[in-house]
Order: structure tokens, then C-alpha cells, then sequence
């Protein structure tokens, strides 16, 4: 794919509440991608590793407010959700790919197993069915029971995962 594009594609993933107090003016350069889920299946992965976590703990209003930040700036910026990119691998990462003007090529949809070197020290945590992967699996909806605590959170963060979903690629 290098061979077909001007300038090398990286691709980072990052959290938003990762990047509070980093300047942002080196994301208006870039293509930016704003990867979201719904956040009671957010907070349903989050319970198993945090015990009680907050509504900045998952990031969404952090990456609304990326957003319009990145669009005050007329910098580029995606968003795509995750349940969609498993229910359609193929359609939505081509749908991406054709908004950030990067060739899809159909090796993105598997991968070998095992863990990257970049994976770094969350990574025993987060993805060990990742690492076990070699490719998108069928889509299941799965069941979502939260606490009550959880269930708060997760309606309190809904207005921002709507509003980031209105923007939504594909």
C-alpha cells in the first residue's frame, strides 16, 4: 500500500482521556479517527478490569470534545463504531478507507495471532481475545447487564455517543 500513497499511514490508537494534557495542534495535521461504542458495552469490558469506573474513565466526552475541537479547526475527522465495523468488516473499513483517501485492501480484514510489540503494558489486560484472533469474527450481540452505578454512567455518557454517532462514517 506504501507504494500507492505520497506519505506513510499510521495508524495510533489512543485514548482520549490519554491525551488531556498533551498539545493537540499535531492532530490538525493528521486524518483522524474517532473509534466509539456504545458505552454500556464500554462500561461492561470496563467493570471487569476497573471496579468502579467514571464517566472520564471511558473517554467518550472526551472525544466529543476532540471533535469539535478538530472541526473549530477544519482539521479531518472520522468517526466510526466499532459494532458497525464488526457487523460489515469489509464495508465499513472500505467506507473509511475511501473518506481518509487510503487504498482498502482486503488483507485489512485478517491479521496473524499473537501480541505486537506496540501493544504496550495495557495489553494483558485488554486483548487477550485479540491476540487470539486472526481475523473479525461473526457478530453477536451480546446480553449488557450493569450494575446500577454502570447503568447511571452509561445514560449520562448516551448524549455524547449520539451526538458523536451522527457523525458517523459509512
Amino acid at each position: 500500500m506504501q507504494g500507492q500513497l505520497k506519505k506513510p499511514v499510521l495508524f495510533a490508537k489512543q485514548m482520549t482521556h490519554h491525551l488531556l494534557h498533551l498539545p493537540k495542534d499535531f492532530l490538525l495535521e493528521a486524518k483522524n479517527v474517532l473509534l466509539i461504542r456504545h458505552p454500556a458495552k464500554v462500561l461492561m469490558s470496563y467493570a471487569k478490569v476497573i471496579q468502579q469506573p467514571v464517566l472520564d474513565d471511558i473517554g467518550i466526552r472526551q472525544s466529543w470534545e476532540l471533535l469539535q475541537y478538530l472541526r473549530e479547526h477544519y482539521a479531518h475527522a472520522y468517526v466510526v463504531d466499532g459494532d458497525a465495523i464488526l457487523q460489515n468488516p469489509a464495508g465499513q473499513l472500505e467506507a473509511l478507507c475511501n473518506a481518509c483517501g487510503i487504498p482498502f485492501d482486503e488483507a485489512m480484514l485478517s491479521w496473524p495471532a499473537g501480541p505486537l510489540a506496540e501493544d504496550g503494558v495495557w495489553a494483558k489486560y485488554w486483548y487477550e481475545r485479540v491476540h487470539r484472533s486472526t481475523g473479525f469474527e461473526p457478530y453477536a450481540e451480546k446480553e449488557v447487564q450493569l450494575s446500577p452505578h454502570l447503568q447511571a454512567l452509561a445514560e449520562e455518557a448516551m448524549s455524547y455517543y449520539h451526538a458523536l454517532r451522527e457523525e458517523k462514517v459509512g
